[in-house]
């Protein structure tokens, strides 16, 4: 029988805390690291959820996807993983985090992840053949607990907002954080994997764990008068929002191996194609993502630049209408460039040096940050995001309980 995908992704589950935080107990997921691929320098396309996911399931950076609308559906000339596993009859399913995070039978939404018991009752089901299965972890977002009702949602995310107030309370945030985590490893991560030694196909699944972005807790000294939700998430580019987790299980990939060079959350999707032995259907528009097997292999050295992007908000207001993707980044290794559209302002980096990105330097003065730059004016588009789809983002994040 051909081996089955599991990817599990924990929202806002940042790449320092679950890899250098020792604090934090999740034997699960360091006893998984050892039986595969640990990749501990992974750039998401985008720090918010949608269009990160996006991202992740065509292989795509998600500007080009126009995806940054709720509602809107995928680009007919793009295709999802998903798709091609059901081509080869999968047996495909994704549970989020909440209803209708997409609103398209194309990602074959099949609950979400609140109900384990569904999960493992899913898969049970479908055991006797090939499956893919996606499963989107919620509750390392605001407010660390699942949202049974939404009068209980709004409560908690108030309760965390007066909290990142104060230092103090901020440090009670992280420590929120950290639980869950723990909660997505030894209650989630762990639920999952031994449902899957049960029914002994462990061993014949391809298992990835990652996230869609990490999560900022006042690193970059933010005045937290006008603090929302997405004040930790989704508003800057920076590395602790977008360094993710990446790692393979499988028994065709290596054990105990980690790769310290940069790739991307992109590149997921040729990774699976090629374990899964499928082509890339050239009748839908091309991946920016490459595969990850040579990278694993030894066959490929050094970083593969990258590219990220996000709104300045989560939507343009009515009072400054702006362009949707107002902020853009290149990296390549140690160095970085960060564009604000709004204020046509450039900054740049050498995060070996300065990895809190507190000291930006003059792009000019290096040869690998114009080079990152030439590159990233390149990637910038002209559309503007119309009325219209402005009040139906807005909707949407009201009905997921975000304002």
């Amino acid at each position: 029988m051909k081996k089955n995908v599991i990817i599990i992704l924990g929202d806002c589950i940042g790449a320092d805390y679950l890899y250098n935080d020792n604090s934090l107990y999740i034997p699960t997921i360091r006893r998984l690291g050892a039986k595969g691929v640990v990749f501990r320098n992974v750039i998401t396309s985008t720090p918010w959820t949608n269009p990160s996911l996006s991202s992740l399931f065509t292989g795509i950076y998600s500007h080009k996807l126009d995806l940054y609308k709720y509602r809107a559906g995928f680009p007919g000339d793009v295709k999802l993983i998903q798709e091609y596993f059901k081509e080869q009859q999968y047996n495909v399913a994704c549970f989020f985090g909440t209803k209708k995070l997409f609103s398209e039978s194309r990602v074959y939404e099949n609950g979400t992840t609140r109900d384990i018991p569904d999960i493992l009752d899913w898969i049970g089901k479908n055991c006797d053949n090939s499956f893919f299965l996606f499963l989107h972890y919620w509750q390392a977002h605001i407010p660390y607990f699942y949202r049974y009702s939404k009068k209980g949602w709004y409560e908690g995310k108030d309760s965390i907002m007066e909290l990142l107030q104060t230092k103090d309370g901020r440090q009670k945030v992280k420590d929120l954080y950290r639980h869950s985590i723990e909660r997505f490893s030894e209650e989630f991560v762990y639920s999952i994997v031994e449902k899957c030694i049960d029914l002994n196909i462990f061993n014949n699944t391809h298992l990835i764990i990652t996230a869609d972005h990490g999560d900022s807790f006042g690193e970059r000294d933010v005045e937290f008068k006008e603090l929302d939700l997405f004040s930790m998430h989704g508003k800057s580019l920076y590395q602790e929002t977008l360094k993710v987790p990446l790692i393979y299980i499988g028994s065709d990939v290596p054990s105990g191996k980690e790769i310290k060079s940069q790739v991307r959350s992109i590149d997921t999707v040729p990774t699976l194609l090629e374990l899964h032995k499928m082509e890339k259907d050239k009748n839908f528009r091309g991946i920016d993502g490459k595969s990850l097997v040579d990278v694993w292999n030894g066959n490929e050295e050094g970083n593969r630049s990258a590219l990220a992007s996000t709104t300045y908000g989560y939507w343009p207001s009515d009072e400054e209408p702006s362009q949707a993707f107002s902020l853009y980044a290149a990296l390549d290794g140690d160095w970085k460039v960060i564009y604000d559209r709004r204020e046509d302002k450039w900054l740049g980096y050498n995060l070996n040096k300065d990895p809190g990105e507190s000291n930006p330097i003059e792009i000019e003065t290096s040869e690998a940050l114009k080079g990152l730059k030439e590159q990233l004016i390149k990637e910038i588009p002209e559309e503007e995001i119309a009325e219209e789809e402005q009040r139906v983002l807005k909707e949407r994040l009201q009905d997921l309980g975000y304002l």
